[in-house]
C-alpha cells in the first residue's frame, strides 16, 4: 500500500477561499519532535473516502447528562455520550474537558459539547467532564491558592477518568483505551495529566482525601494520548519522559496566543489593555463561546457587583490577570522544546492565530478553523488506537 503523506493531504484540505487568508497551518509542524518533520503517514485503508461523511456517520446519540464521577469536597458530574447504533458495542472513550481559566465554563460549554456530538458521531463514546474551579474575589487569592486550584482540575480529571475505567462494562467502553482533549484550562490539564506526578499535585493539594489512590496507575496507563489545544504546563520542571512511553501527546496551539502564550510568559497578555470590553468579548478572548453562557455572565455580574450591560473596564481585566497567574507558564512550543528528542509529542502551530481561534468573533459560533483542528485530533487519536491494536 502506499502511504498518504497526511502534511499534504492536509494542505490541500486548506484551500478553500475561507481559509486561505488565515494561513492557518502555513507551517504545520506535526511529528516534529524526535522526526524528521515529514508529518504522519497513514495506509491508505485508514483513511475515510470522504471527510464529510465521518462525521454524520450515527446521528442518533444516546446522551446521558449531569452523571455524578465525584462527591469529594464538592458534586462533580459529567454528560456522557455514545451512537445509539452502538449501544452495545465497547468504544474507545474521548474525554473532553472545558475552557474558561479555571474561573468560567462547565461541560455544557458551546465548543466542547460540540466536540462531544462530533465525535460520537464518528463512533466514539466521548464524555464532558466538569472540575473544581476559583472561588474568590479580586483581592482574597495567593499564589498557591492559584495553583491548587489547577493542581484540583487535575485531580478531578484523574478521578473521572478512572470512574470511566471503573464503570467501563456498564458504560460500554474500552477501559485501555481512553484519551483525553482539553481546551484552554482544559489543555493545561491535559499537560499535568501527561507530565505531572503525584508529589507535584500533593504539593498544593494538601488534603489526602483529594489524591488518595489516584496515582495509583501512571499516566501511561491511565489514558493512550492527550491533545492539549491552546494549553501549558505551570512549572516546566514537571515535564520528564517517566510516564510518557506508548503514551501521546499532541499539541495545537496559535502562535498570536494573548492567553497562553505559545512559548514561554505570562499567560494574559490580552487582558492588558486600556479599553473595556464587554462580558461577551471576555468570554471569546477566553475561548467561550457566548452564544450558551448566559448563565455565566449572571455569575460575573452577582460575583463582581457589576451592573448588568456594563462593559469591564481595563482595570477589572488587568485585576483578573493579576488574580490568575503571576508566574510564567510553559506553552506549546516551550513544552514542545524540552521533549524535542521524543517522538510521541506533536505539535501543531497555529500561524498567526489567537487563543480563541475556534470562535467567530462576531457570532460567537464556531468557524472553519474548527473543521480543521477536529480532523486533526481525530488521525491523532485513530493513529493512537491503532498502535494500541498493534496494527501500526
Amino acid at each position: 500500500m502506499q502511504p498518504i503523506n497526511f502534511t499534504n493531504f492536509l494542505l490541500l484540505s486548506m484551500m478553500s477561499k475561507t481559509l486561505r487568508s488565515l494561513t492557518v497551518f502555513a507551517a504545520i509542524l506535526v511529528g516534529s519532535c524526535g522526526s524528521d518533520g515529514a508529518g504522519i503517514n497513514y495506509s491508505t485503508n485508514n483513511l475515510p473516502n470522504t471527510v464529510s461523511t465521518r462525521w454524520e456517520k450515527y446521528q442518533a446519540l444516546e446522551v446521558l447528562n449531569d452523571q455524578p464521577y465525584s462527591d469529594i469536597d464538592t458534586r462533580l458530574t459529567f454528560d456522557f455520550f455514545k451512537p445509539d447504533a452502538l449501544r452495545d458495542k465497547v468504544l474507545p472513550l474521548v474525554v473532553f474537558a472545558h475552557p474558561g481559566a479555571f474561573v468560567f465554563g462547565n461541560k455544557g460549554d458551546y465548543a466542547t459539547r460540540q466536540l462531544c456530538k462530533d465525535f460520537t458521531r464518528a463512533g466514539f463514546a466521548t464524555a464532558s467532564i466538569n472540575y473544581r474551579k476559583i472561588n474568590f474575589s479580586l483581592n482574597n487569592i495567593s499564589e498557591k491558592a492559584r495553583k491548587r486550584v489547577i493542581m484540583e482540575a487535575v485531580a478531578d480529571a484523574r478521578r473521572a477518568i478512572l470512574y470511566f475505567k471503573e464503570h467501563h462494562t456498564s458504560m460500554g467502553i474500552d477501559p485501555e483505551n481512553i484519551h483525553f482533549v482539553g481546551y484552554s484550562a482544559g489543555g493545561i490539564i491535559a499537560n499535568h495529566l501527561v507530565f505531572s506526578n503525584e508529589d507535584e499535585v500533593a504539593g498544593y493539594v494538601h488534603d489526602g482525601k483529594f489524591t488518595e489512590g489516584l496515582f495509583e496507575i501512571p499516566s501511561n496507563e491511565l489514558i493512550k494520548s492527550a491533545v492539549s489545544i491552546s494549553g501549558g504546563i505551570m512549572d516546566e520542571r514537571h515535564i520528564d519522559d517517566r510516564d510518557l512511553d506508548s503514551l501521546r501527546l499532541l499539541l495545537i496551539h496559535g502562535t498570536k496566543d494573548g492567553i497562553v502564550p505559545f512559548g514561554k510568559g505570562r499567560p494574559f497578555n490580552a487582558f492588558i489593555r486600556d479599553v473595556d470590553i464587554s462580558i461577551a468579548e471576555l468570554f471569546f478572548e477566553l475561548g467561550l463561546s457566548f452564544q450558551e453562557n448566559g448563565i455565566e455572565e449572571k455569575e460575573i455580574i452577582r460575583r463582581f457587583s457589576i451592573k448588568p450591560g456594563v462593559r469591564l473596564p481595563a482595570g477589572f481585566l488587568k485585576g483578573l490577570r493579576n488574580l490568575l497567574v503571576s508566574d510564567d507558564i510553559c506553552g506549546s512550543s516551550c513544552i514542545a522544546q524540552s521533549m524535542r528528542s521524543n517522538k510521541n509529542i506533536r505539535i501543531i502551530p497555529i500561524i498567526d492565530a489567537p487563543h480563541s481561534f475556534m470562535l467567530n468573533k462576531d457570532s460567537g459560533i464556531l468557524n472553519e478553523t474548527y473543521g480543521i483542528m477536529r480532523e486533526q485530533i481525530y488521525f491523532f487519536i485513530e493513529s493512537s488506537i491503532l498502535k494500541i491494536e498493534g496494527l501500526q
